[in-house]
């Protein structure tokens, strides 16, 4: 059974991005951990330990667009 990480963009919508991403885990068999975006500071250190997790980003395409820029370079 897969685990889920949850990475979720508190400003996406209309401001509501943790509560829909919070409704998100609900459909999810196993969640490990949820994060807000904003506060993710080192990307590397921040994955290390979620090698055996699917990272489910919430947010629109400029939480994408950050969360790609963040991890360019690293090997995930």
């Amino acid at each position: 059974m897969e685990k889920y990480f949850v990475i979720y963009n508190p400003l996406a919508g209309e401001r509501d991005g943790e509560k829909t991403a919070k409704s998100l885990t609900a459909n999810l068999d196993i969640v490990v951990g949820i994060a807000d975006i904003t506060k993710i500071t080192n990307y590397k250190a921040f994955l290390e330990d979620k090698t055996d997790c699917v990272l489910v980003i919430c947010g629109g395409d400029g939480t994408l667009h950050r969360f790609v820029n963040a991890i360019e370079g690293l090997h995930i």
